[in-house]
């Protein structure tokens, strides 16, 4: 397991650690994927949980598509970094379709 100093949060699962060139996204997250104003709270719930605070992160083994970032599972002392923000956004997403990507959509109507 590595850790590091969060310096800079760069987004809702993103963020650089203080040696100055390593830059983590948490697994399975995806702040990418949900609407800008939910995309904004995540990135301040990240910030609230970790800047400034190390945390402990072992890579997934995978390489994100930006191929400078270490896909990882995340570690504030005992919290699941990644797992906090999954089930933050969980109870955010089913208000959105991002299928239909509006609000309150569903399936099959209009």
């Amino acid at each position: 397991m590595r850790s590091g100093i969060v310096t800079k949060v760069i987004s809702g699962d993103t963020v650089a650690l203080d040696n100055g060139y390593t830059i983590v996204r948490y697994s399975n997250v995806w702040a990418d994927q949900v609407p800008d104003a939910l995309a904004a709270e995540l990135r301040q719930l990240n910030e609230r949980l970790v800047l400034g605070k190390e945390i402990r992160y072992t890579p997934s083994g995978h390489i994100h598509f930006d191929n400078i970032s270490i896909v990882a599972e995340v570690y504030l002392g005992t919290t699941w970094i990644n797992q906090a923000l999954r089930y933050w956004l969980s109870e955010k997403l089913p208000r959105f379709s991002p299928v239909l990507n509006q609000e309150g959509g569903s399936a099959g109507q209009p």
